[in-house]
């Protein structure tokens, strides 16, 4: 595969818009199977709501994706490509969106043809449904919080025929948002507060005048439909005749074993004008679809299927599947996509299930395609991704290897692993390939170890990287590669509870010399939410921790949200310049960017005014940093509860230079001899000018081993020190920077 012209080909046909002034998306190429990604850096996804949005104003519907899973918004344009309508991965058209929770339905209440929002409370404690109105700023979304009179500012219906309440709805269920009674104006459908029986909340807009601009419900039925979901068995208890609400005929002591949990989508199934209904359940994996026999005044489901579509294959998705319609096919006919809802022990990978309708708008056909729609074109590893660079094969380019939290498998608690994209590029053109998703078969070690965060470093420094690897029960695994410098990774056996380092649950280490007195230290991130030091107290070629930490609160770093007891810390430390700083990820505040202002590892770092918010991100971030196309910046992935990751560019050198003020292009330059042992010259390119300056010596993980200033054309550069592998040299002449790989023997 020339993935030469495939990176090309991404950066022509991907205009992506700035999430931030700080980062901007970086793409590049990720295959599988040999096949490209289309999508390989959305994030993944475990509990996505779709709906059909028009994101740029063109008159095309987009897809908007909303993940209950932290919370995450996600866009995609319709494109043409080769003929073809496809959906492209695009964060910038997202960014005006408020910050959301637990569920989100894109509407268009007031009929302007401008998506409105239907979402969970934005009050904290309260139950209820908040309201944004749509407008377009160029062509970008934007929304403005709709203004109800009633309390907290939630959506209000008159209780007792006076005192305004919000409507109860839980942040759990997934109400449906549509015109029930077929008066032109969108209604409100919800269970009630002890669960059962669904509500119909009326929009009287239309009745009292107000058109379209308004949204005034009152409490029209407290029994739609009248059936009752009891939450006991698959089967729905429906009523005997229109208007009739179902009854047990025990004092109705069915309501009382109810538990919460359902999800509503309303759509006319049979062509008749009125309303059916597609239920789920929060203890199934199934859905029940209700046949309407009544009409749209007064609505009386008849008729169930309890394995829906039972024309086909039926849904059974664990756990509790929601249903959205919308087109996914750009045939124009409306069809379904079913994902589960709760965060908690459900399918993480095939997490979307697409039913095609080859039916007609007013009387839809569904039938399956497939159960990976969209996550197949991305790279998602079920729940958990905890990413990190190293050259794992010897050909001097960072590889990417991904640590997952367990990918789902029935009646298996826990399947975690470690997968392997070698990078099959260049030094200026990086492209990753799947190679593997257990990687050193991390997945059938003994000793209950699951959830795993890799990293690398020279803990014996004997001149290649080692492989350390944090975990769940928060010890740590080791393998020490038998490799050589510059050559592909051996490992031998794995090392359970590396030198009985234990910081409780959730490690996350990173090998770094942090107290620079020439041996390799561990800083790990633990649940709670700080930072440990152990301090290498062994010799060089002998490393040796102490089983607690030197220091258990390093830089006074906390990354617990105000109120949790958790707070999940993932630390990356490098250098920018001749600064250090750890970019940390945290359970429900993004990353957290700190500088280590003061020699005195004992003090606090500096917190600086720099973070990606757990908007973009979602829940438990880890971060990775490397320079993938040798240009002397960093490149960021960062990981997430949802099994995927995300790519950005950063303004953080991976060598000290002042004259680089923006990323250009970098150029090879040529070293002789190459591979060297004890020094090295360069072959300055006229560009240069006079010479070149801030000449660095950068290793494979982005840090900053020898600084060299000013050199001209046939200076010796001595390599003293350098322990054998693959370096980055970059320096910079004009206005041009120069890169080239180096190895040392």
């Amino acid at each position: 595969m020339n993935y030469r012209i495939l990176i090309v080909l991404f950066s022509l046909c991907i205009p992506l818009v700035s999430l931030a002034q700080e980062l901007r998306p970086f793409v590049v190429p990720v295959a599988k199977s040999g096949k490209l990604l289309a999508n390989p850096w959305v994030g993944g996804f475990n509990t996505p709501q779709l709906a059909a949005v028009d994101l740029n104003r063109d008159g095309l519907d987009d897809l908007y994706v909303f993940d209950r899973e932290g919370n995450v918004q996600s866009a995609f344009l319709t494109v043409t490509k080769n003929g073809k309508k496809q959906y492209e991965f695009n964060p910038g058209y997202t960014a005006k969106f408020p910050a959301l929770e637990n569920w989100v339905l894109p509407r268009d209440y007031n009929g302007d043809n401008v998506p409105d929002l239907f979402a969970y409370s934005d009050i904290l404690g309260i139950d209820g449904v908040s309201v944004y109105s749509g407008y377009y700023e160029g062509d970008t979304l934007a929304f403005r919080r709709f203004p109800f009179r009633g309390p907290f500012g939630l959506a209000p219906f008159p209780l007792n025929g006076s005192v305004l309440t919000p409507i109860y709805v839980s942040k759990v269920d997934l109400p449906a948002v549509d015109d029930i009674d077929c008066d032109g104006d969108l209604d409100l459908l919800t269970f009630n507060l002890a669960g059962g029986y669904a509500e119909l909340f009326q929009n009287q807009s239309v009745e009292r005048g107000f058109g379209l601009d308004s949204l005034v419900f009152t409490l029209q039925n407290n029994c739609w439909g009248g059936f009752y979901e009891s939450g006991l068995t698959e089967k729905v208890d429906l009523a005997p005749a229109p208007g009739a609400c179902f009854r047990s005929g025990f004092d109705d002591l069915a309501v009382h074993y109810r538990h919460a949990g359902s999800t509503s989508l309303t759509l006319d199934m049979d062509g008749d004008g009125d309303k059916e209904l597609i239920l789920g359940d929060v203890s199934y994996n199934n859905l029940t679809y209700l046949r309407n026999g009544g009409t749209c005044k007064v609505a009386w489901m008849d008729q169930q299927d309890n394995h829906f579509p039972s024309t086909d294959t039926p849904v059974d998705l664990p756990l509790f599947p929601a249903a959205y319609a919308l087109d996914l096919d750009f045939d124009g006919a409306r069809d379904l996509a079913v994902s589960p809802s709760s965060r908690f022990g459900s399918e993480n990978y095939h997490a979307i299930w697409f039913y095609k309708n080859i039916g007609t708008a007013t009387k839809p056909d569904f039938r399956l395609q497939q159960k990976d729609f969209l996550t197949d074109q991305m790279i998602d590893l079920g729940t958990g991704a905890n990413p990190a660079f190293a050259d794992v094969n010897g050909d001097g380019l960072p590889d990417l290897v991904v640590g997952n939290q367990s990918l789902f498998s029935d009646g298996i608690d826990r399947n975690s692993s470690l997968a392997l994209y070698l990078n099959v590029g260049s030094a200026t053109e990086p492209a990753f390939e799947w190679t593997t998703g257990d990687w050193l078969n991390f997945s059938t070690l003994e000793g209950n170890s699951f959830g795993f965060s890799p990293t690398f470093g020279d803990l014996d420094q004997d001149g290649d990287l080692d492989l350390l690897v944090g975990e769940e029960a928060g010890r740590l695994l080791f393998a020490e590669n038998l490799g050589g410098a510059g050559k592909a990774m051996q490992f031998g056996p794995v090392v359970i509870g590396y030198q009985n380092i234990d910081v409780g649950l959730a490690s996350v280490p990173q090998v770094v010399d942090l107290d620079a007195d020439g041996l390799q230290d561990l800083v790990i991130g633990e649940r709670s939410g700080n930072v440990n030091f152990f301090k290498n107290i062994g010799a060089k070629g002998s490393p040796a921790f102490e089983s607690l930490p030197s220091n258990a609160f390093l830089g006074a770093i906390d990354t617990r949200e105000i109120g949790y007891v958790s707070g999940y810390s993932a630390p990356a430390v490098f250098r920018d310049g001749d600064q250090t700083h750890v970019l940390c990820g945290t359970e429900d505040l993004g990353l957290q960017l700190y500088r280590i202002a003061n020699p005195d590892l004992a003090k606090p770092f500096v917190k600086t005014t720099f973070s990606l918010p757990r908007k973009e991100l979602g829940f438990n971030s880890r971060p990775a940093l490397a320079d993938l196309n040798a240009d002397g910046f960093l490149e960021l992935a960062v990981g997430n509860n949802r099994g995927g990751l995300q790519l950005y560019q950063t303004p953080w050198k991976s060598a000290a230079s002042t004259a680089v003020t923006e990323r250009n292009a970098a150029r090879e330059l040529e070293l002789v001899p190459n591979p060297a042992t004890s020094e090295f010259q360069i072959l300055v390119p006229e560009s240069a000018g006079e010479g070149l300056f801030e000449a660095a010596l950068i290793d494979l993980q982005g840090k900053q081993v020898r600084f060299f200033g000013r050199i001209a054309q046939g200076q010796a550069l001595s390599l003293q020190g350098i322990a054998p592998g693959y370096y980055v040299f970059r320096a910079v002449g004009g206005d041009s920077a120069f890169v080239s790989r180096l190895v040392v023997e």
